[in-house]
């Protein structure tokens, strides 16, 4: 039987080799360099995606300076007083108290820092006073004529606290009339005015000319009005950069599109990217004719290892056929070894390989089994206060409907909060849980702790999105929280305060309970760890697992059922921090 498969192996494959050899060329060359195109792609993609957030982030941060700018002028008691006087009808000011309030403004935006980082800095109100950071226009404008300008040149959004104007025409320096980008602040109260904070148009297309990665033409887009163009006048619109969306890109008359859109404190902010083609192909040619030479050598190659071990192949595989053939549920302890005259080192290593398939596969029977265990030992927890369950749920729902004739909105959002927790703790048909599920089950338990606390109990859930659907055990994260509550507050505390935060970083997924109590005795800490190194030697190693209270060893149960579920690429945290504790669970 061995000789026969032995014919009929080689000379099919001679046979289908010669006839697919230019198939195989031609699709692993066309394979080859749609994957360098892709790659060079892809590169690009993320290098613009980079560059254009690091732009959005200095963008972002010269809004918060300015933010800051008007924060700290408004924190001097003098400027506020100043301002509150220049606000008042003209008719009760005098020159005197005027020009000294107005002196006040003055010297503070005659600062260092303003008069370096910025073109301009004024103080206008709608009485027409003008004070500005430039000694060449300060006094010079009579109030009618700023009231003009002002009317005439800003339209100002009075929903916002701090506007960002665009590009625009000084106004208030007649002699240069300088292209600048501003930005306004309302100072809140009547009448009491406006922060305008320049800075030159040079100096804001600094933020945008600079060194890419690839010759790349940017284009600027604020709230739909454009602040910087590194394009010709017209190319935008011939190019159709406006009908492009967030993350989109395309190819028009020789040139990659990009755009990205970033959120600045509510505005939104849209970064247009050309590249001609050429430049994102340059480079990539002289791999074309490598990968190609590479595929002519690889079948030659291909062909002789063939045609000189293909005897070699069929001995082992055979075996391994017979070995595959043999093996079933019932007897996956029977491992043979590789028999005696095996000269392909290839083939031993593949028979070493299927039988480390089988000792997982034992060892996943055996886990399964062990966290059958743990989780009916859970469940046993969570029942054992519960004398029938269908009965205290009825029940429930009676006392919720007696809160509803009281008009007691508090006992009806109780009792759906522990008919939530019974019916989801209740539940056998589910041993796994999304952390979505196990999230809306805390937040159950802990609005019942705040019930039971009043305000001496907060928390707060942050937990990333992207970690919704991750699976874990049932009944993870509130026994954490538990634990927190039962044992972290050793002594009285005014406000017991829980967090559960939750993220997603370098492929893997966290979740982290902390609160504000007494923290990790340094004495538990080192038996907890202890013991998690048994148990972990235990169910990875020894494949055993010795049975625990859940109420008297939590965290070690946790570790042990998501030690089971998720193998090695679990681990598990819990350290002392600044506020308090914090146990922190991670997995891929």
């Amino acid at each position: 039987m061995r000789k026969h498969f032995s014919i009929k192996f080689r000379t099919k494959t001679f046979l289908v080799y010669i006839i697919i050899i230019m198939l195989i060329m031609l699709s692993f060359a066309g394979g080859s360099l749609y994957y360098v195109t892709q790659q060079h792609w892809r590169d690009y993609s993320r290098s613009v995606e980079y560059e254009c957030s690091s732009i959005a982030a200095d963008f972002s941060a010269m809004y918060d300076d300015a933010e800051h700018l008007t924060t700290f002028l408004l924190s001097d008691p003098e400027i506020l007083s100043a301002i509150r006087y220049l606000s008042r009808d003209g008719e009760t000011q005098d020159d005197a108290a005027r020009n000294k309030y107005k002196k006040v403004i003055r010297t503070a935006l005659y600062s260092y820092y303003i008069t370096k980082y910025y073109y301009r800095v004024s103080y206008v109100n709608p009485g027409g006073i003008l004070v500005t950071s430039d000694h060449n226009t300060s006094d010079v404008l009579k109030e009618e004529e700023v009231r003009e300008r002002w009317k005439a040149n800003y339209e100002i959004d009075e929903k916002k606290s701090l506007q960002f104007l665009g590009k625009y025409r000084d106004v208030w320096d007649s002699g240069t009339s300088l292209d600048v980008v501003g930005f306004v602040k309302r100072i809140y109260g009547d009448n009491k005015g406006y922060f305008e904070i320049q800075i030159s148009m040079d100096d804001f297309a600094d933020l945008f000319r600079r060194s890419f990665s690839y010759d790349m033409d940017l284009t600027a887009v604020f709230n739909g009005e454009v602040v910087y163009s590194g394009l010709e006048d017209g190319e935008m619109e011939e190019l159709g950069l406006s009908d492009m969306e967030d993350g989109g890109s395309r190819i028009v008359k020789g040139r990659m599109l990009t755009c990205s859109e970033f959120n600045i404190s509510g505005d939104r902010l849209t970064l247009y990217g050309v590249l001609p083609l050429w430049e994102l192909a340059g480079g990539i040619g002289g791999i074309y004719i490598g990968i190609l030479l590479l595929i002519l050598v690889l079948i030659l190659l291909t062909f002789l290892f063939l045609y000189f071990y293909s005897k070699k192949l069929v001995v082992p595989i055979n075996y391994l056929k017979e070995q595959m053939d043999k093996t079933s549920i019932e007897n996956l302890e029977e491992l043979d070894t590789f028999p005696e005259g095996a000269e392909l080192e290839e083939m031993i290593a593949l028979n070493r390989g299927y039988n480390r398939l089988i000792c997982r596969i034992r060892d996943g029977r055996i886990r399964e089994k062990k966290l059958e265990e743990l989780q009916m030992q859970t469940s046993f927890d969570a029942l054992q206060a519960q004398v029938n369950p269908h009965f205290i749920n009825n029940t429930l729902n009676v006392i919720s409907y007696r809160g509803t004739l009281l008009e007691d909105e508090e006992i009806c959002e109780v009792c759906n909060d522990l008919s939530s927790m019974l019916k989801f703790s209740t539940n056998t048909k589910r041993r796994i849980v999304t952390v979505r599920e196990e999230l809306d089950y805390v937040e159950c338990y802990m609005e019942l702790l705040k019930y039971r606390h009043r305000d001496k109990f907060h928390y707060e859930i942050q937990v990333d999105r992207q970690i919704y659907q991750k699976m874990l055990p049932k009944i993870v994260i509130q026994q954490l929280v538990e634990n927190s509550v039962t044992h972290g507050y050793r002594t009285p505390y005014e406000v017991m305060e829980i967090k559960i935060s939750g993220w997603l970083a370098d492929g893997r997924w966290y979740i982290k309970v902390s609160d504000n109590g007494d923290g990790f005795e340094e004495k538990v800490l080192a038996e907890i760890r202890d013991e998690m190194e048994r148990i972990r030697h235990q169910i990875l190693e020894e494949h055993q697992i010795q049975g625990m209270e859940i109420g008297g060893m939590g965290l070690l149960n946790i570790y042990s059922r998501m030690l089971l579920m998720h193998n090695t690429n679990f681990e598990m945290d819990f350290y002392n921090s600044e506020d308090g504790a914090e146990v922190v669970l991670c997995s891929s």
